[in-house]
Parts: C-alpha cells; sequence; structure tokens
C-alpha cells in the first residue's frame, strides 16, 4: 500500500508532465525528475531562482521559514534518486494509462491523465500552483540551460 507521501508525490509528477507538455514538447525524465526536486526542497529552488532570471510571484517565492526548514542537500538529493524513488512512481502512472511515452522517451499525459489532472489541480496547494507552470516552462523553453542553473545550485547548496 502506498503512504500518503507517495499518493502526493505521484500527483506532483502528472501534474509536473502535465505542465511540461502544456509548454509545447513532451516531458524528458531528467527534467520531471528536476522539476518534483525543486517543488520539494524550497531551500534549493530559493538558490535556483538567484541563478535564473525566472521571476516568481513573491507569495510563490520559498520563505525564509521554508528554506530554514529544509534538510541538508546532500540527503535531499539521496533521498531523491531517480532509479529507486520516482522511476516506480512513473511506471504506476504509465501502467494506469495517466501517462505514456511519447517519441524519444519522453513522457506525454494520456487522455485519461487529463481526468484526473483536472481533479488534481482542485486540491493542489496555491504556492505549487504557481511556482509549477513558471518552472515548466523554463525547463520547456530551454532545458540544458535549466539543468546548468539546478547544476550550479546544488553546487552552491552543498558548499
Amino acid at each position: 500500500m502506498k503512504s500518503a507521501r507517495e499518493k502526493r508525490r505521484e500527483a506532483r509528477l502528472l501534474l509536473i508532465i502535465d505542465a511540461v507538455s502544456r509548454e509545447g514538447r513532451a516531458a524528458e525524465a531528467v527534467d520531471v525528475f528536476a522539476l518534483d526536486f525543486l517543488l520539494q526542497h524550497p531551500s534549493l529552488l530559493r538558490t535556483y531562482l538567484r541563478g535564473t532570471r525566472l521571476e516568481l510571484p513573491p507569495e510563490a517565492v520559498p520563505s525564509p521559514t521554508e528554506t530554514e526548514s529544509s534538510e541538508e542537500a546532500l540527503l535531499r538529493w539521496k533521498r531523491s534518486v531517480g532509479s529507486r524513488a520516482l522511476a516506480p512512481m512513473i511506471g504506476r502512472l504509465i501502467a494506469r494509462g495517466l501517462i505514456r511515452r511519447g517519441s524519444g522517451g519522453r513522457f506525454e499525459v494520456a487522455p485519461r491523465g487529463d481526468e484526473a489532472i483536472e481533479r488534481l489541480r482542485g486540491s493542489t496547494g496555491s504556492i505549487e500552483r504557481t511556482r509549477l507552470p513558471k518552472l515548466a516552462a523554463q525547463v520547456a523553453k530551454n532545458p540544458s540551460v535549466a539543468r546548468q542553473s539546478l547544476l550550479a545550485a546544488l553546487a552552491e547548496e552543498m558548499d
């Protein structure tokens, strides 16, 4: 049986794939995992935002309270390893017919997933609803720059 945390994370993965797809391209696994990671760890998101030109509304920028409660960067990264945590969740989303593999192994929302996404949008917090589309748009616009910014933010957090 999946924990509430696993269910929430699977829901976030589905919303991430939808957000990237709405930006005009199918989601690559590396980008899905990176966006999940940024949304899960406010201190890293704050560092990431400093290294990019992406502007979030003030209420969506991680607050000092959010970032101070975050765990040490290396432990966060270790806990988020895609092959052990996220890949099985992606597999369950595919098995349930919510997403599918598109061209080049990228993820796309399946028609059945659209129904689930509509239900999930109502239960997602307002801050995450604001952060996700902006981050997804940046990743879709230039994935390699977004990945470099994430790596730079991780390096800064580990120093």
